[in-house]
């Protein structure tokens, strides 16, 4: 008798022989597991890279974002100086620039990067030492001309040279003494901040004028409802003290929540989808090895009846899943990678922390555990079943099939209808996402976007000024306006859909700050670019009162404006707009306006907080434009002619971010269409998957049922009416399914109503359409098994009886 090892590795042999004996049955288990495997593994290390896994900062957990609302961190500076004056529940509080761009000159090509003016604190908040040197301090006194380097600025420019410290490097045409150099994982306030140097603020700045983001370090023992409850005071305090800023809240919310609470919601129901698909493939997978060792049951019986003990059917029914578990799990892995490979360069390239996607070991283990255990279980249930037979009883039954009773009937079923509802929900979310992506994609941004080429260049400070600003915008004007192809060329400080804003609060001449009932009059906040005179005509967007700019608005001239219509019809709805004034809150200038526009979707396709106001750009200098040009060829083949226009004015002046417009609103559509596009391939797969569960169940039930087929259609029973059995069952476990289903889908109404547009969360297209699918994909894999059983020839199964 072959020792316990000898045994185990006999039938690992005859489980590769049947692995090759039917290839179909192995492919099938093999892609399932691979699939539940590599997809659970790729996706869930996308959402814990960037909304689980916790910051590379020293007690993470004291960490905290302070900000006037919880969808918002930017605030002013003279909060932040109250702020950090009154709190007793902070060891440290610091801010930093919300974007801040430099120049890089010397020393190689000219390069833009973003960097951050950072109050001493932020380092102190963070607890990152550098790799090299230090960072400035307030002893280091009230000057700008010292900078922190980041660890890739420092390897990627510099080749990680160590004797950096104290060199002097030009940033913004001024020298800039290196400090020290940070860790890798320091990446405030996001992983494209360059460099950092010292904060120099006015502490008299306006108190609406919200340009810097706060963070802060709890003290020990302090919670986060202590700090909110503290600080709530003390921004009443000094909202009672100062009126325009009476009406802002205050918010504390941890630094983590903050960073990635904008693309939780999506990960998170993308990865219950994962796991959605793991739970079809974990029912798909135990259909299919219930019904493989069904059609062996006679084999087992009379294994049994030779002698062989429960142990060792067991350890045949393991061993021979074995080849199949190991080249599943083997595959799982490869697919695991590639996936992750593959995602990660589509991911918005604005989503927090990319840089800490990376395999998770846990999750793989995990759902390779799930899926093996499924596999084990249902591959030793039938050994398990048999022990408990009849053998006498079985073995004269020999020349039949054997059925494991209705029980087991029962149980596969309900699997497949559960299977069913999972693959409904899927599809009811897909169909959800692809009407509300289509309805976004058809959305007027307010702007044509077709045959623009874009180009961004941050200006050096010496043009900051005007009038040299204007004059120095107006050189690159002429400089590309000639080029072959160009139709019209306009300069903004900020273009659409570009993932930036720009805001803060007016005052209108006439508009008082509360109509009756405290309803504001003005909005609370309008967002505010600086323009060319052509700029509106290449992006066209209408004209719907007055004029637009004209060279003639010259620095020395009085100050004009523009505005859209949306804000016109609400300050006044039933005057012209033109002519009336606006300026900062308390300031001496008045800006007139002379134009009313069409409104744009600055902030996203699916977005409109603020309407906007434009100012000229001889009269409102800005450190960042954008260059428009609308050609009558293809965009992208005038880039090198442009970049040589500008750098033909200024060769030190680095040029970033040249795309076309239509690529520009593609980009603002990515998250929308990344998660369309994953649940709509989970949806399909799943599809798949539960029609290989309809057939295999049909499949399993007519073999079974076959000698009862062969008496139906020996006393008369015609084709259609055997085929009309068959389907009549698949028909009622798809039915089922999709009920139950449809339930499970109305159950998620209220999370799928923020990943919407336009569409309603019930929408009953996305629900029929998905229903009729599933219906009509299960109708066509019971056909197959419905026509079998009407083919069986009932004289030759009789004889064999």
């Amino acid at each position: 008798m072959p020792s316990l090892v000898e045994a185990a590795i006999q039938d690992l042999n005859y489980g590769a022989r049947l692995l090759i004996k039917s290839p179909g049955f192995a492919l099938a288990v093999i892609a399932t597991l691979a699939l539940g495997i590599g997809a659970t593994t790729a996706v869930f290390s996308v959402v814990y890279g960037v909304a689980l896994r916790p910051l590379p900062y020293q007690g993470q957990e004291q960490l905290v974002t302070i900000g006037h609302d919880a969808s918002s961190s930017s605030v002013g500076v003279a909060n932040f100086l109250d702020w950090r004056a009154q709190n007793t529940v902070f060891d440290e509080v610091g801010i930093t620039k919300l974007v801040q761009n430099f120049n890089i000159t010397g020393d190689g090509e000219p390069e833009r990067v973003l960097g951050g003016r950072s109050t001493p604190g932020i380092f102190r908040v963070l607890r990152l030492s550098p790799i090299l040197g230090r960072t400035f301090t307030e002893e280091d006194g009230p000057t700008e001309d010292k900078v922190v380097l980041s660890y890739g600025l420092w390897t990627r420019r510099y080749a990680s040279d160590p004797s950096i410290l104290g060199k002097t490097i030009q940033l913004n045409g001024n020298p800039y003494t290196v400090l020290g150099v940070m860790p890798p994982e320091f990446q405030y306030r996001n992983r494209e901040f360059a460099l950092w140097t010292p904060l120099m603020f006015n502490p008299n700045e306006a108190r609406t004028t919200f340009d810097y983001a706060c963070i802060a370090r709890l003290k020990p023992g302090v919670t986060l409802a202590q700090a909110q409850a503290e600080m709530s005071v003390i921004q009443s305090r000094i909202g009672a003290a100062n009126p325009v800023i009476q009406k802002l809240g205050m918010h504390v919310s941890p630094m983590l929540d903050n960073l990635v609470g904008s693309v939780r919601t999506p990960l998170y129901f993308l990865l219950g989808s994962v796991f959605c698909l793991l739970l079809i493939g974990c029912v798909n997978l135990a259909n299919l090895l219930v019904a493989r060792s069904m059609t062996r049951s006679q084999e087992l019986v009379l294994r049994t009846a030779l002698g062989a003990r429960k142990a060792r059917l067991i350890l045949q029914s393991l061993m021979e899943l074995v080849p199949l578990v190991a080249i599943g799990g083997i595959s799982g892995l490869v697919l695991a990678w590639w996936l992750l490979s593959l995602l990660v360069p589509l991911l918005p390239s604005t989503m927090p922390r990319l840089e800490d996607i990376r395999m998770d070991w846990q999750i793989l283990i995990f759902a390779a555990a799930v899926l093996f255990a499924t596999s084990m279980i249902t591959g030793i249930w039938p050994a398990l079943q048999v022990m408990r037979w009849n053998i006498n009883q079985a073995l004269r039954e020999s020349g039949r099939t054997t059925s494991f009773g209705a029980g087991a009937a029962r149980l596969r079923s309900a699997l497949v209808v559960g299977q069913i509802a999972a693959v409904v929900v899927l599809m009811v979310v897909s169909a959800l996402l692809i009407r509300s992506f289509v309805t976004l994609q058809n959305v007027n941004p307010g702007f044509r976007s077709d045959n623009i080429l874009s180009a961004h260049f941050a200006l050096s400070e010496e043009y900051l000024t005007n009038p040299r600003f204007g004059q120095y915008l107006k050189r690159i004007l002429d400089r590309v306006s000639p080029l072959p192809g160009v139709v019209s060329v306009g300069l903004v400080n900020r273009l659409p859909l570009a993932g930036e804003t720009q805001t803060g609060t007016l005052e209108f001449e006439g508009i008082a700050p509360e109509r009756s009932g405290g309803i504001s009059a003005a909005p609370p906040s309008v967002d505010w670019r600086t323009a060319t005179p052509d700029y509106f005509r290449t992006l066209g967007i209408p004209l719907m009162e007055g004029r637009f700019f004209e060279e003639s608005d010259s620095a020395d001239r009085p100050r004009v404006g523009i505005i859209d219509e949306q804000l016109a019809r609400r300050l006044w709805p039933n005057l012209s707009a033109v002519g009336k004034r606006f300026r900062f809150p308390g300031a001496d200038v008045w800006t007139e306006i002379v134009g009313v526009v069409g409104h744009v979707r600055h902030d996203g396709l699916g977005v409109d907080r603020r309407p906007q106001v434009y100012w000229n750009y001889h009269q409102r200098a800005q450190p960042r434009m954008a260059l428009a040009v609308r050609t009558n060829q293809d965009p992208a083949q005038l880039t090198a002619s442009v970049v040589a226009a500008i750098h033909a004015v200024d060769p030190t002046q680095p040029v970033f971010n040249v795309r076309t417009m239509d690529e520009v609103v593609d980009r603002s559509l990515s998250p929308q269409w990344l998660n369309t596009a994953l649940l709509t391939i989970f949806a399909s797969v799943a599809l798949v998957l539960a029609t290989v569960g309809v057939y295999g169940v049909l499949s399993y039930s007519v073999g079974v049922r076959a000698r009862e087929i062969g008496i139906r259609m020996a006393l008369g029973s015609q084709r259609a009416g055997v085929i009309w059995m068959v389907l009549r069952r698949g028909i009622f476990l798809a039915g089922l399914g999709t009920s139950i289903g449809i339930v499970g889908a109305l159950l998620l109404k209220r999370i799928l109503g923020t990943l919407l547009y336009r569409i309603q969360a019930t929408d009953t297209v996305s629900f029929l359409s998905a229903a009729f699918l599933l219906l009509l994909v299960a109708l066509a894999a019971s056909y197959l098994p419905a026509r079998r059983a009407a083919s069986v020839d009932p004289a030759s199964l009789l004889r064999m009886e």
